[in-house]
């Protein structure tokens, strides 16, 4: 059996959903069958619970499979108000060193994180050793040079901090996206969109054919000049084809 101890440090980015005051947030943390509650904090978006009973030690089994979940809740006087959770895995700590890190928290309506310290006692991954590169150069090959020590492989912790990452962007663009299309329906349900001179088909389909009434006139101007000054048709008539494919090509365009 190993043994586990959880820190709750704080949180940050609460979703605030109170009519009179803010929410008087705390942490329930559950590991298998044990269970235990943080003292809550009052009227904070970012509560801190140090010296709020917010440390906890747990008995874990299998560390290999084993996880933590950690739920953040609102006190209320009736019915407490669920604000989030999140569910970490133990893989990837070190024994005796403390891992401390910020956590987004799933099922929230805002952005919210939890900053938690993990210390496996007596359990988990050796500490790295300084003299790793010296038991490379030992063991090397016949050839004489030493190896160059190579970088520790990623833990399963890195991996799942980078995962957080990943989710945090997703989230935020997803925000904008919301926010973009709710922006678009206010202006629609005020009667500003589309905005000022883009107008609708039927004005840019006017706009076009006004267009090409103008050029329809400039190629007429330009044949009455031509006849005018003596022009051979065949010329006039080749010119006046090759100026209407440009146009046509410039309205395909």
């Amino acid at each position: 059996m190993g043994k586990l101890e959880v820190t709750i440090l704080e949180a940050r980015n609460i979703p605030d959903e109170q009519v009179v005051s803010k929410p008087d947030p705390y942490v329930k943390v559950t590991c298998g069958i044990e269970s235990f509650k943080t003292g809550y904090v009052e009227n904070q978006v970012n509560p801190n619970w140090e010296g709020k009973n917010n440390s906890f030690k747990f008995q874990i089994a299998d560390e290999a499979s084993a996880q933590v979940l950690f739920e953040l809740w609102n006190s209320n006087t009736v019915a407490d108000d669920f604000l989030g959770s999140y569910k970490l895995s133990l893989n990837g700590l070190v024994r005796g060193q403390p891992k401390e890190d910020w956590y987004l928290l799933q099922q929230c309506k805002s952005n919210a994180e939890i900053r938690i310290r993990l210390l496996a006692v007596d359990f988990g991954q050796d500490a790295p050793s300084g003299g790793g590169g010296a038991a490379v150069a030992a063991h090397g090959g016949g050839g004489g040079g030493s190896k160059p020590n190579r970088p520790p492989k990623q833990h399963a912790a890195d991996k799942d901090e980078r995962r957080q990452q990943r989710l945090r962007r997703q989230q935020m663009r997803q925000a904008r996206k919301e926010a973009k299309k709710a922006r678009k329906q206010a202006l629609k349900a005020e009667g500003k969109w589309p905005p000022a001179g883009r107008g609708n088909k039927a004005e840019r389909a006017a706009k076009k054919a006004a267009r090409m009434a103008r050029r329809q006139q400039r190629q007429q101007e330009k044949r009455n000049r031509k006849r005018d000054l003596g022009y051979d048709s065949s010329t006039d008539e080749s010119s006046d084809s090759s100026d209407s494919d440009s146009y046509s090509d410039s309205d395909s365009d």
